[in-house]
């Protein structure tokens, strides 16, 4: 939470956004002036990756509001897009992702157990693994003979 918060105040484009919506407020008329839409869709579109909550909350909109703006502006894409074949291109992981350990526990029949950490997912675990399988297997046949 703490990193999608730095990464939305540290945005140039929500940054941006936020100084044309405090500008909008300056200048409009009434406070029953109703915001643009152009400025809703860009907050929507921000709210997409960063959440409804975080971003009403920074750019100092309606949190009900935007919401509403969002499904909105969600089931109009749906009923205008088309099925897609092929590629499909999705938001950077760092949005949803935080970094975490991946934990594997290998045991066998005979009682033997490992605990592997590892702080990303790039380790080469074909090689863990039959490594593993080997010093099983050889533990098992030093104690047939």
């Amino acid at each position: 939470m703490r990193m999608l918060k730095k990464e939305l105040s540290e945005s140039k484009e929500v940054i941006l956004l936020k100084k044309k919506i405090e500008e909008w407020k300056r200048s409009r008329i009434t406070t029953n002036t109703k915001m643009p839409e152009e400025l809703w869709a860009e907050a929507a579109k921000h709210a997409k990756i960063f959440g409804v909550s975080l971003v009403s909350k920074f750019l100092k909109i309606g949190y009900v509001a935007l919401k509403k703006q969002l499904l909105e502006v969600a089931s109009s894409s749906k009923k205008q897009s088309q099925p897609h074949k092929g590629f499909v291109e999705l938001p950077p992981i760092s949005a949803f992702h935080t970094p975490s350990v991946m934990e594997v526990i290998l045991s066998n029949s005979e009682g033997l157990s490992a605990t592997i950490r590892c702080p990303d997912r790039s380790t080469d675990w074909e090689n863990i693994f039959s490594g593993w399988l080997k010093a099983s297997r050889s533990g098992q046949e030093e104690r047939i003979r």
